[in-house]
């Protein structure tokens, strides 16, 4: 067997040290990174691979690639956590409502049974984004003529918006009701749908829900556009 040449035993380190700058540079790159960590890793094992075959001689590049293996390695790391934190805060993952309770003015009463549930008059915050007040659910006799499936009744939410963020918010699309666990469908009365800019405020926002059952009515609340954030829900009785 022969033995392995000096310019072979550079090589390795050379390689090594080649895919780990390749990697570092690329670390930052959101989805690019994915190839990156496993260039690292290649770097890292080459690195190591160099280091023994070179005991007994000079080691300085299979060292330099093993540290930059590793340090690509930590900004992936890093990087993937910084972006999937931003991520889930842009689509509302981290939306957790609070409230401060206010006077209770609905014709339709309203119950909070658990730490989860929220009342009307209730003010619901969604730290940075914005603060709704629901101010009355009732029943209403209004209906829109030109709708062909008229439902058994008619629920009217009557609502105010403070918006807390820095961009202009649109509100309109806040709201949904479930009647015993399944969802009912808006209904076609006068709906609020507007934008209101940063820090500014809306009061007597409506929305209208087609109600064909009044059993365990639930009003769920949550920001527009917010995915995955927990919705604040405001258990109604009839």
């Amino acid at each position: 067997m022969k033995p392995i040449k000096e310019d072979e035993k550079k090589v390795l380190g050379i390689i090594a040290l080649v895919f780990g700058g390749i990697a570092l540079v690329t670390s930052w790159m959101p989805f690019i990174n994915n190839a990156s960590a496993v260039l690292a890793i290649i770097a890292f094992i080459l690195g190591v691979i160099a280091f023994f075959i070179n005991l007994k001689r000079k080691k300085l590049l299979s060292l330099i690639s093993i540290m930059i293996a590793v340090i690509s390695f930590i900004i992936v790391l890093v990087t993937q956590a910084s972006y999937v934190a931003t991520i889930d805060n842009a689509l509302g993952k981290n939306d957790k409502p609070t409230s401060q309770s206010e006077k209770d003015s609905s014709s339709i009463s309203s119950s909070s049974e658990s730490k989860k549930t929220y009342k009307v008059g209730d003010k619901i915050t969604f730290k940075g984004k914005v603060e709704y007040t629901i101010t009355s659910v009732e029943w209403t006799d209004e209906r829109n003529e030109i709708e062909d499936n008229q439902p058994k009744k008619v629920l009217k939410v009557t609502y105010n918006v403070k918006n807390l963020s820095d961009d202009d918010y649109v509100i309109g699309s806040d709201f949904e009701l479930y009647a015993n666990g399944t969802k009912m469908e808006s209904y076609p009365n006068d709906n609020t749908f507007e934008t209101i800019s940063a820090g500014r405020s809306y009061s007597g926002a409506t929305e209208h829900f087609a109600v064909n059952s009044d059993k365990d009515l639930e009003l769920e609340i949550k920001p527009y556009l917010s995915f995955k954030g927990t919705p604040a829900i405001i258990p109604l009785e009839s």
